[in-house]
């Protein structure tokens, strides 16, 4: 009996020294692994000032400020206006101006829309962001849209934690505690030297919920076979695909490893939804936003964005079934476009993009036309 546990033990511990040398020399080639030591990554200097000067906004953590003033001689003109806010399908990532929806509502509504989204937002910067604008949507139409994965998005101020590698993009977020939201900053001044970043994220490590959510639990340690053995089929892949990458220069593979990625986040925000982690926090976010714009005479629209990966896999309904209820608990117009575009046959709306799948010109165009739909109703 105690031979048996020996020699179990001995192999175990032999197993774990395997994985050890192994994860050392795969990090060498790849920065998709989590260990302690790359938690506080290496920041760029020139890379963090050109961010400051390009992309920084202190209220959301990053914007478009090229866009924003594009609108600006659009927005203080009078008459009746669409304002949309978002995330990269709202701005309408990798398509040219007449082929985004916001185009094609132009020309069926003869309203002047205006597009303020932002690649990356998550929910939380896109109700900050409509809020700074609270004197323009007046008597206006405000449409906000979203892709599902945002629950992922809103859970932290750094994306570094679930988006491992972005590590300049610091953000707000919001709680829901005692029935009242509650707003935490942006942690990132604007100028922050490197010096005072690096203990910025050793304060986030305790503070922010998304290293406990995320990072904690992917961390490459002792014992690692537990880990390897939990997500067997993502670190085999990966690991595969590093390889095949590393010694035989094997075209497109590194897309497989965006993709692979990505499709892991996807998943893990439709597990979000089925725990109910965080949903409470969308839900509100939406009650007050609802209340903000009724305030103003505002018409609001909330449109979900699934990606390309949402539609591949069948716990898409975790989410679905989510916005269906609160739009009926809360009386919010929330248009769902998972449940057009899985009758149909999706991929045709999608560009075949490395970031999960944006909408092409026939995409952008169901867009509007849904959109369209509900504002005529």
């Amino acid at each position: 009996m105690y031979l048996k546990f020996i020699i179990i033990i001995i192999i175990f511990l032999f197993i774990e020294i395997l994985l050890k040398v192994f994860f050392q020399r795969l990090l060498k080639y790849t920065k998709r692994f989590y260990t302690e030591e790359t938690f506080r990554p290496k920041f760029n200097q020139q890379i963090l000032e050109k961010f400051y000067k390009k992309s920084y906004s202190q209220e959301l953590g990053w914007d478009n400020h090229l866009k924003n003033k594009e609108n600006e001689k659009f927005l203080k003109k009078k008459g009746k206006k669409i304002l949309t806010f978002g995330d990269s399908y709202v701005f309408g990532k990798f398509s040219d101006e007449k082929d985004k929806w916001q185009f094609h509502l132009n020309k069926k509504t003869n309203l002047k829309v205006l597009n303020y989204g932002v690649n990356n937002h998550g929910l939380d910067q896109s109700f900050l962001k409509i809020k700074s604008f609270n004197k323009y949507i007046k008597s206006n139409t405000v449409i906000i849209g979203f892709v599902p994965e945002t629950i992922l998005r809103i859970t932290t101020c750094w994306k570094h934690f679930y988006e491992f590698g972005n590590i300049y993009a610091f953000k707000p977020r919001f709680s829901f505690d005692n029935k009242k939201l509650k707003l935490f900053k942006n942690p990132v001044d604007k100028n922050l030297n490197i010096k005072n970043l690096n203990k910025l994220v050793l304060s986030l490590k305790k503070q922010d919920p998304g290293y406990k959510l995320f990072f904690k639990d992917n961390l490459i340690k002792f014992p690692i076979i537990f880990l390897f053995f939990k997500d067997f089929n993502y670190f085999f892949r990966i690991t595969l695909y590093v390889f095949l990458y590393r010694y035989f220069k094997v075209k497109n593979i590194k897309n497989k490893i965006i993709n692979l990625i990505i499709s892991r986040n996807i998943k893990l925000s439709h597990k979000f939804y089925k725990k109910k982690i965080k949903t409470n926090l969308i839900e509100n976010i939406l009650k007050k936003l609802k209340k903000e714009c009724k305030k103003k005479k505002s018409d609001l629209i909330i449109v979900i964005f699934p990606q390309l990966y949402d539609l591949k896999f069948h716990s898409r309904k975790n989410y679905s079934d989510f916005f269906e209820e609160i739009a009926k608990k809360n009386n919010l117009n929330i248009i769902d476009l998972t449940y057009e575009l899985e009758r149909r046959d999706y991929r045709k709306f999608y560009l075949n993009d490395k970031f999960g799948g944006h909408f092409n010109k026939m995409g952008n165009k169901l867009v509007s036309d849904l959109i369209y739909i509900r504002l005529n109703r």
